[in-house]
């Protein structure tokens, strides 16, 4: 014998081990990389996953997009309201520093009424003064 270990293929006869070929044994599973059944089976599961995290960040902006703009709807209308507000608010003002300065100038003129006006309001901490000339 030579110093060369045996193979099962140098103690079949030469002609079997030409015959048949090289399958590995019944009951045992060969080792390799996985199947394409379930390697597709798992991207497509990956790809349903993905696609319904995108689909659900869209409907989540939209729903903000939707929000933001009826929100600026109504800021848009409340602002309207106050400009509105805002004037009359002014015109009344004005009114009332115009009634103010003419009873302060009835007050300097020697008026009993507008005195005692003008000192029942500088009680209450609320000085008139007379339009500037």
């Amino acid at each position: 014998m030579s110093d060369r270990p045996t193979t099962a293929s140098s103690t079949r006869p030469a002609g079997a081990a030409r015959s048949q070929p090289a399958t590995p044994a019944a009951g045992r599973r060969s080792v390799g990389p996985a199947t394409s059944h379930s390697s597709r089976g798992l991207d497509t599961g990956l790809f349903v996953v993905f696609l319904l995290i995108v689909f659900v960040l869209f409907v989540q902006t939209a729903q903000d997009a939707f929000q933001l703009g009826r929100d600026r709807a109504i800021l848009k209308n409340r602002i309207e309201q106050q400009v509105n507000t805002v004037t009359e608010s002014q015109n009344v003002r004005a009114q009332l520093e115009a009634i103010a300065g003419d009873t302060a100038m009835l007050a300097e003129a020697g008026n009993q009424n507008a005195i005692q006006l003008r000192d029942f309001l500088a009680q209450q901490g609320v000085t008139i003064r007379p339009p500037a000339r």
